[in-house]
């Protein structure tokens, strides 16, 4: 990328400097490693932590620390944020600075990580991070998301090309288990929705998965709102580990055939 600057404030920013701080706003908050893979792929260079310092003491980022006490990561100050070109990107990034807990903190890290494996598949397009799905659908439903709003924000979408349609996807993150009831409203909620054909659920691990999966089926089974809902919904579900190592060839189970995102691939390029 050039070394051309663009100045703004009495600030003189670099190309990437814009791109970084763009990073932020859209993903809630930024870690140096994320910023080394994301803009110079490379193991071993540091200049990442020439850009962050300069971002830092220009007033546009701040360390963003948690409820330990420890450094998580960057986020925007009121400074960067009113440096952003899209006022999309303003709106997210000031409600993003509220977020400061670990627990949330790791949740939304996993959720970049896991975001970067499914953008490895040529079938998967779009993605839509939470709080861009957040305001997407409390638009569509003409209310926000609450306990008997009667619609699921999902931890992100994207398309998925298959061999028949493109499917809409809901990704869900499931790190800790729930009661029961809180469970099985959420798959009412999921098993009946319009606003995505299909849910991925990622759960901490594969007894938490088998879990969750036996209360989904009981759902299915018995409610009689969603019996009677007109279209299926598939739910397919993964331990994250499994995901995050074998990554594409990981393979999910649940309503119909076990697949993997290569094995959609293979599928195609066989067709």
């Amino acid at each position: 990328m050039k070394n051309e600057t663009i100045t703004q404030r009495k600030v003189a920013l670099r190309k990437r400097d814009h791109a970084i701080m763009t990073a932020i706003a859209t993903n809630r908050f930024i870690t140096s490693s994320d910023i080394r893979q994301l803009f110079w792929k490379s193991q071993t260079t540091r200049n990442h932590y020439t850009r962050l310092n300069t971002l830092t003491k220009a007033g546009l980022i701040e360390p963003l620390v948690g409820d330990n006490l420890a450094q998580l990561g960057y986020r925007l100050t009121k400074k960067g944020i009113a440096m952003l070109s899209s006022d999309v990107l303003k709106t997210d990034a000031i409600q993003n600075r509220r977020f400061s807990y670990k627990s949330s903190f790791d949740h939304d890290k996993l959720l970049v990580a896991i975001r970067r494996v499914f953008e490895e598949s040529p079938l998967v397009s779009g993605y839509i991070p939470e709080h861009e799905v957040r305001r997407m659908l409390a638009s569509r439903h003409g209310k926000e998301e609450k306990r008997n709003a009667g619609y699921k924000v999902p931890d992100g979408l994207f398309k998925l090309k298959t061999a028949q349609k493109i499917l809409t996807v809901a990704v869900e993150l499931e790190l800790t288990l729930k009661s029961k009831n809180r469970y099985q409203r959420i798959f009412r909620e999921l098993l009946t929705s319009a606003d995505f054909d299909v849910v991925f659920i990622l759960t901490a691990n594969a007894n938490m998965a088998r879990a969750i999966r036996t209360i989904a089926l009981d759902v299915r089974a018995n409610d009689p709102y969603v019996r009677r809902w007109p279209i299926k919904r598939g739910l397919y579900f993964l331990p994250l580990d499994a995901f995050l190592t074998q990554r594409c060839e990981a393979t999910f189970e649940g309503d119909g055939q076990p697949f993997s995102l290569k094995s959609l691939e293979k599928e195609q390029t066989a067709g």
